[in-house]
């Protein structure tokens, strides 16, 4: 009893904080600290302060945004940054080690910066677009913005380029895709690709959870739209689908949003997750889809109902896959052995890595998003093309401080100049 009093019981957490906790954790990550404080410059200061966009670390900028006014915590955030990214840019061209002190000095300024980040909601301010678009033309630059357009249709975009930048760090994307939110975006199409990359994201993170929200935010959205979306998606989302009419083209978002779920809820719930993956084969059948999706939909849900023959139907089919590598299809050859053993549970676990199936489901993402036309008018334009090319400035800017200026170097670096001083 004693014991009892003196060490109490751990509360175990609960599986949804601790998935919120670890996304909060990955969003205040070394990685990110240098974008975050990008952007929230760039959305804080008024267009004056911003002479020349694309250039970042130009001279004079810190007496443009000192004349520019704009309030204390972005004046601070700004100031910092830019002083960073000047040291930054000056020990890649000197290749000039810092001094002990030097590197006290640029601790501190990073840790400053740090608590400053922690103060401030991006969100209040502008978004980088209106912003350049105030910068390039004063007088008529908001007619490019896109109706509806705000600060979470911007997350969602630039989630998008970093997503196919290599040079990000993956925290990037998920910074911007973890402040997109579904229910502010007016449009429901892109609303409703909001909540699947997110979905997606949060699965290939390992947080099933936070994944499962995500998904069946995404299917509430399609059958609450769902007159608005079947006549946006007249064509197939997928190569192979016969989409002819507002029923096939319903049946393939739907199969989308089902998948997605199931690979979630494989990690919470088998049964609902065979339920879905149940459904991503019915609608795929229906609208003469016959891939790898389909195969290891078909081969799980047959495994875990104890139907081998269908199981191995599907199974064969992805041991010939052309996409699939020599490891993976080794991988699939044991499972059949498995299969054939009557080893269910040895099977089921095998093939239930979905890590190829969200990968490929963000390329489906990635490639429906380019089919909205605003995209393709907003790249031609003299504004889009100042846009694409900030982000470009964002990635060099990130790049140099990361590379020279990278918190936790600084930290293992400091501590040895001193043990040798």
């Amino acid at each position: 009893m004693l014991w009892l009093l003196l060490f109490p019981a751990c509360k175990k957490e609960d599986p949804l904080e601790r998935e919120k906790r670890e996304l909060k954790e990955a969003l205040e990550s070394d990685a990110v600290l240098p974008y975050k404080a990008l952007k929230a410059g760039l959305r804080s200061l008024p267009p004056q302060a911003m002479a020349a966009p694309g250039d970042l670390s130009g001279v004079g900028r810190a007496n443009l945004i000192r004349e520019a006014k704009p309030d204390l915590d972005a004046q601070e955030i700004y100031l910092l940054t830019y002083h960073l990214l000047a040291t930054a840019s000056q020990m890649k061209d000197t290749m000039r080690p810092m001094s002990v002190t030097e590197y006290i000095a640029v601790g501190a300024e990073i840790a400053a910066l740090r608590e400053k980040l922690k103060e401030i909601d991006e969100d209040k301010y502008p978004t980088v677009l209106e912003n350049i678009s105030r910068f390039v033309d004063p007088l008529s630059g908001n007619q490019f913005i896109p109706e509806g357009y705000n600060a979470s249709y911007e997350h969602l975009l630039l989630a998008l380029i970093w997503m196919g930048t290599p040079s990000m760090p993956k925290p990037v994307s998920l910074y911007e895709l973890s402040h997109s939110a579904p229910e502010n975006i007016k449009e429901p199409d892109i609303r409703l690709f909001s909540y699947l990359l997110r979905a997606i994201s949060f699965l290939t993170n390992k947080w099933p959870l936070l994944s499962e929200v995500e998904s069946t935010g995404y299917l509430e959205c399609l059958d609450d739209n769902r007159d608005f979306l079947v006549k946006k998606y007249p064509q197939p989302l997928f190569p192979g689908a016969k989409v002819s009419g507002e029923e096939a083209a319903y049946r393939q978002c739907h199969a989308v949003g089902v998948l997605i779920r199931a690979m979630a809820r494989l990690e919470t719930d088998k049964t609902a997750a065979i339920e879905d993956l149940e459904s991503f084969v019915e609608d795929a059948e229906a609208i003469g889809l016959d891939n790898e999706l389909v195969w290891f939909a078909g081969a799980l849900a047959g495994i875990e109902k104890e139907d081998e023959e269908k199981a191995d139907l599907y199974l064969s089919k992805l041991e010939r896959s052309k996409i699939l590598t020599e490891d993976e299809k080794a991988m699939i050859k044991e499972t059949r052995q498995y299969l054939k053993d009557r080893d269910k549970e040895s099977a089921f676990v095998k093939i239930s890595d979905g890590a190829f199936v969200a990968k490929m489901g963000i390329h489906l993402g990635t490639e429906v998003l380019k089919q909205e036309a605003r995209y393709g008018n907003m790249e031609n334009s003299k504004h889009g093309k100042t846009f694409i090319s900030l982000s470009g400035s964002i990635e060099e800017a990130h790049g140099a401080i990361s590379k020279y200026l990278n918190p936790g170097d600084l930290i293992d670096k400091g501590k040895e100049l001193l043990e040798v001083n």
